[in-house]
């Protein structure tokens, strides 16, 4: 999996299951931008399981990198942020 297939599919967890700020996921099943990276890479909203690839690992990792924030939980949790936003910043350079 590469960096950006995987940033492609968070966005595509938050289209589905819908963006959520303030922890990795919330009671109706949204999720932040960091929890979306996690099932995308690892098929759980926290957490790495082992049992993934190490392509999946290092995936993850680069597209945390990419993303070129020092901290996704405060982007992603600040106040006025909005889906579209998470959304365009994780496909940002995957176009």
């Amino acid at each position: 999996m590469t960096t950006c297939e995987l940033r492609k599919k968070a966005a595509e967890v938050i289209e589905t299951r819908g963006w959520h700020r303030g922890s990795y996921i919330g009671q109706n099943g949204a999720v932040c931008m960091l929890g979306a990276l996690h099932i995308a890479a690892f098929g759980n909203a926290v957490g790495c399981d082992l049992t993934n690839s190490l392509e999946a690992r290092i995936a993850f990792n680069e597209a945390k990198e990419s993303i070129g924030l020092k901290s996704i939980p405060k982007w992603n949790d600040r106040k006025g942020r909005t889906k579209n936003q998470v959304i365009e910043r994780l496909l940002k350079g995957c176009e």
